[in-house]
């Protein structure tokens, strides 16, 4: 992962994590602080901020 982030967002980059407890293993945090990878911690389950799942809940309500 890091080699290709590296070469498609060169300076800062931020990895988006969801702060969902089965996600969060002790390797893989450990793995990111290793390789000095920031993160955005979103608190577990808010709201779904992608709005292509909003519309895409919105269609299904509608249809069904």
């Amino acid at each position: 992962m890091t080699p290709a982030v590296q070469q498609l967002t060169p300076g800062q980059f931020y990895f988006e994590d969801d702060n969902v407890s089965c996600r969060r293993a002790k390797t893989v945090n450990n793995w990111k602080i290793k390789n000095h990878i920031k993160t955005i911690d979103w608190p577990a389950q808010t709201l779904d901020l992608n709005t292509i799942e909003d519309l895409w809940h919105r269609v299904s309500l509608e249809i069904s």
